[in-house]
């Protein structure tokens, strides 16, 4: 499921929190994706310090972009377990930015600009940012793993909204 606005500031990101509590305290497993890469804040709302996982989304839009292969591992470090959880279900996330980026936030505006570039992959097949956003989503999306996957998409018309709600 996908949350986007035309316009900021309207509750998007909260409206996905009260979802994922919501799907969470009837025992489903949810995975919620900051797709807000200029303006994001799940990871704030929904990990603390401990459990923000060391790389993010846009770690994931820059690994790819320069091509070098991404193994079992990153993603595993991608995802950290929310609060939000309650004991019932759960809910993971995928922060925009994840540690590695908070302990250099010089690299985080060079990271942004890489991120939307088509970039290669290790085969040498260029792929658009959408194309690159639904690879990450299918290797999530493993009903065994989780119920719902929620993506909270940047506001706005952009390329990175068009991705997630069109594709």
């Amino acid at each position: 499921f996908v949350f986007a606005s035309l316009k900021g500031g309207v509750g998007r990101s909260t409206a996905l929190c009260v979802v994922a509590a919501d799907l969470a305290s009837k025992g489903r497993r949810v995975l919620a994706i900051d797709m807000d890469l200029e303006a994001p804040g799940l990871g704030n709302m929904l990990l603390p310090d401990d459990t923000l996982p060391v790389f993010g989304l846009l770690d994931y839009l820059v690994e790819l972009e320069v091509g070098n292969p991404l193994e079992n591992e990153f993603f595993a470090d991608m995802v950290g377990p929310s609060w939000l959880g309650g004991g019932h279900g759960r809910v993971d996330v995928i922060p925009a930015i994840g540690k590695r980026s908070l302990s250099y936030p010089t690299n985080v505006l060079g990271k942004l600009a890489r991120s939307y570039f088509a970039g290669p992959t290790t085969t040498g097949e260029l792929l658009a940012f959408s194309e690159r956003m639904r690879k990450l989503v299918e290797r999530f999306a493993d009903p065994l793993r989780y119920d719902a996957i929620l993506v909270d998409a940047r506001a706005g018309l952009h390329e990175t909204t068009a991705a997630a709600v069109l594709g």
